[in-house]
């Protein structure tokens, strides 16, 4: 039998173990909910703890589905069924491995049961909106980094992770690293995308001030203007002012506020949970819509490979509707029902009595 855990210990043991099997975001995402869990449930022996008191922290008065205090001490408002089931699956895992070690021999989670969630409608933009984007963005950089997204829907994490070196704008490739999915794949430039790239590399190349290296962000972080105190020739010192630049061995930050801020000056009304995002799944509807209007069949198939997904049935929720659903929509959307039923089956009456008639 295992030797008795405590459950800080154990959760630190767990995170150091997922870290480098898993996408760099879901680990960060995992250590915060089983940290935050943690600290409410208190440092017991993990043989010690109750599915009761599991439960509390979920349905209890003060618990993560009611207005409750987190360990910041800051009041929260009441997370989302979804966010629930999210933090159920992660303590799920959390709890499967340490029964597998031993540290647990019962169900913890006997009385936290998923949650049903209604699957609201998403925003999307319009294939003119995210044409126009890059050119609301405050500077060249944001505009080229727009241009990619709403070329690729790449997510936040792979579009900030491309290296200079990683594109070629002669073979028409990008070299990208998905981490979430754990695949790399050259992803191909579109003739909408490779000025937009050609062009911030000879703005970037100028700003730096030197040619750019393969090591190089593509998109890098920005370095603001400070005031530093220089020495001059006379030994007295004079106060002033660095220009702003680049970082270009740091990536952008912050790229939701990149998004977020074209969004608004193209008349969008963003809200929360809005941005990268939106534009993934704005791109992923254009682009199945194109391919389906060509009476490609295979149109769910080849957007998730646009999108870097191992499951077609997650493409489905980025488009907001089955591919079915969007032949309903078609089949009604400004046509006849119920009116071309009745009509039909008259037609088919008046056939039957005329053949009949003229057999007699």
């Amino acid at each position: 039998m295992a030797e008795p855990k405590r459950l800080h210990e154990a959760v630190e043991e767990y995170v150091t173990y997922r870290r480098p099997r898993v996408a760099a975001t879901t680990a960060t995402n995992e250590a915060f909910v089983l940290r935050r869990f943690a600290a409410w449930y208190g440092n017991v022996q993990l043989r010690n703890m109750r599915p009761d008191r599991v439960g509390e922290w979920f349905f209890g008065t003060a618990g993560v589905l009611a207005d409750h205090v987190t360990r910041d001490a800051r009041h929260r408002r009441p997370i989302t069924p979804a966010t629930a089931n999210y933090y159920r699956t992660r303590l799920n895992s959390f709890f499967v491995w340490a029964t597998k070690r031993g540290y647990l021999r019962q169900d913890l989670l006997a009385d936290v049961q998923p949650l049903p969630v209604t699957r609201r409608v998403r925003l999307q933009i319009s294939a003119e909106t995210l044409l126009g984007l890059p050119g609301l963005a405050r500077d060249e950089r944001d505009a080229a980094f727009i241009a990619l997204i709403t070329n690729s829907g790449f997510r936040a994490s792979t579009a900030t992770s491309i290296r200079v070196g990683d594109v070629d704008l002669v073979g028409g490739t990008i070299r990208v690293r998905v981490s979430k999915s754990h695949l790399e794949d050259l992803f191909p430039v579109s003739a909408d995308l490779a000025p937009a790239l050609a062009e911030w590399l000879r703005k970037y190349t100028l700003q730096l001030g030197r040619p750019l290296t393969p090591a190089d962000y593509l998109f890098p972080a920005r370095r603001p203007a400070v005031y530093r105190w220089v020495t001059l020739a006379d030994g007295s010192k004079d106060r002033q002012r660095t220009q702003a630049g680049w970082r270009p061995d740091r990536p952008l930050h912050r790229p939701e506020v990149v998004v977020q801020d074209a969004l608004r000056a193209a008349g969008v009304e963003v809200g929360a949970g809005e941005g990268v995002h939106t534009i993934r799944r704005s791109v992923a509807r254009a682009f199945f819509d194109q391919a389906a209007e060509a009476g490609y069949d295979g149109a769910l198939r080849v957007t998730s490979a646009l999108l870097h997904h191992r499951s077609s049935q997650t493409t489905e929720v980025y488009l907001g509707l089955a591919a079915d659903r969007m032949k309903r929509d078609t089949a009604l959307r400004g046509q006849p029902f119920l009116s071309e039923i009745a009509a039909r089956k008259r037609r088919e009456r008046i056939h039957v009595i005329d053949k009949a008639s003229g057999a007699s």
